[in-house]
């Protein structure tokens, strides 16, 4: 289950203030802590175990609004929820789960335009114009994650196609309902959003290989999708980068994340130094840990701080 919620309820008061919400798909069940139900609601998007050692209710869903508002409709049968303001609360959590995810995308690339002294100043009102005519040319409206990324880096010419190649503005296309957004540099992997997926909560980029029909599957989340990218763009253009095995450095003594999200099956994370002054980028499923700085001098500095011997790039 991809969200979950926890409600404190008497065990006296269960069943009343389940009625016509949840359902019982199974009778107690005796373990280490208690006694244990569970439940589902009637359209089994959602399901529920009440632990009677802690008098705790756990729901669990995949789809965040009904999460809700089962969560919504049993804090108001105990009493928890009396006004509007406070139903307000609950669904008003989307927006600023998504409003905190911007506030962490906008701190990163900040911290990223340091690394590379870029203080070029982009004339917003320019790419904002372009993203609207590009959102009535498609039909559609980009996400708030992406509108930045092409805010900052449309004009950059090396942002959008140091290593991964992202499509500019006036290349963006829709095929077969994908949003495609760029590739891969040998244009081995195509990356892409589905349209009816624009305007989720959490939206994914997809991947496939090129030259595969219709198998697109689940790469990143979208900010981070973005983070990863554009630190692995700068990398590649950095005076100084370097490669080193990742079970040779325990990386959080030096560095810190630049972008962590909720999601638990990472490919990629990325960090900078506690001084800002490098990038590093780990692959998980290939255990190796890309660095860059602006200098060598720099990142000299570093292999020789940890007494490593990097790979230089």
């Amino acid at each position: 289950m991809k969200f979950s919620a926890k409600i404190k309820i008497k065990e006296e008061n269960l069943e009343r203030n389940l009625q016509d919400i949840l359902y019982k798909i199974s009778d107690e069940r005796k373990f280490s802590r208690g006694r244990k139900y569970s439940y589902y609601d009637k359209e089994e998007k959602v399901m529920a175990t009440y632990l009677h050692y802690e008098q705790l209710l756990i729901l669990g869903a995949n789809d965040k609004s009904k999460l809700q508002e089962i969560e919504y409709n049993i804090k108001a049968r105990l009493g928890d929820i009396k006004n509007k303001l406070a139903k307000d609360h609950i669904f008003n959590q989307t927006k600023s789960t998504i409003g905190n995810r911007m506030k962490l995308l906008k701190k990163a690339l900040d911290r990223i335009d340091k690394v590379i002294s870029n203080s070029e100043k982009v004339d917003r009102n320019e790419v904002t114009m372009e993203i609207s005519l590009i959102e009535s040319k498609l039909n559609i409206k980009l996400p708030e994650a992406l509108r930045e990324f092409y805010l900052r880096y449309n004009k950059t010419r090396y942002m959008l196609n140091a290593f991964y190649i992202f499509k500019s503005l006036n290349e963006l296309a829709i095929e077969d309902g994908i949003l495609e957004i760029g590739c891969s540099n040998e244009q081995v992997e195509k990356y892409g959003i589905y349209v009816d997926d624009l305007s989720n909560e959490v939206i994914n980029v997809k991947v496939k290989e090129s030259n595969d029909i219709s198998n697109w599957s689940i790469y990143e989340e979208l900010t981070k999708y973005i983070v990863n990218s554009v630190v692995f763009q700068v990398i590649n253009v950095l005076e100084a980068s370097a490669v080193l095995e990742a079970s040779e450095i325990v990386l959080e003594e030096y560095f810190t994340h630049l972008y962590y999200g909720e999601e638990k099956d990472n490919k990629r994370i990325s960090y900078i130094s506690n001084d800002g002054y490098i990038l590093a980028l780990h692959f998980i499923d290939e255990n190796i840990i890309y660095f860059g700085a602006a200098e060598d001098k720099i990142l000299n500095e570093f292999e020789k701080k940890v007494e490593k011997d990097f790979d230089w790039l």
